[in-house]
């Protein structure tokens, strides 16, 4: 058979081009495996950070809470109240502690002496305030 002005191709070479594309396929099927392997690592490395970063905002939440107890009555402060030594109680809790004549106490936590006012009209607002935040 004679070969018409370029329309008619041989055998051979659309072997030649069918072996092409086949390579071509088995290059991109490669290169999608790849691509699939690697988002199941990212998304295994993204649930990974994901839990770390849900237990640790747990943690600083806990610490968070725990800092707004009284030490004395291991409840959340009520109108907190900071000693010249920089502990934070409950008002009542401290006035508990310097029931004398001269409203003179100890702190609970470190034992410094501290002298309460007859009447306490300032509190550790920022006590307050975070409170509020955290419920």
């Amino acid at each position: 058979m004679e070969k018409q002005s370029g329309t008619i191709s041989t055998v051979a070479e659309e072997e030649e081009h069918s072996a092409i594309l086949q390579k071509e396929y088995e290059e991109v099927k490669r290169d999608l495996m790849q691509i699939s392997q690697q988002k199941s690592k990212m998304e295994e490395i993204y649930k990974s950070s994901r839990r770390r970063l849900v237990r640790e905002i747990k943690r600083k939440e806990n610490a968070v809470e725990s800092a707004l107890l009284c030490r004395i009555c291991y409840d959340k402060m009520v109108r907190p109240f900071t000693l010249p030594c920089q502990h934070t109680f409950c008002i009542e809790c401290i006035r508990k502690l310097s029931r004398n004549q001269e409203n003179y106490g100890l702190c609970p936590f470190c034992s410094k002496p501290f002298r309460l006012p007859q009447t306490v009209t300032e509190y550790n607002y920022v006590i307050e305030d975070i409170k509020s935040i955290f419920g």
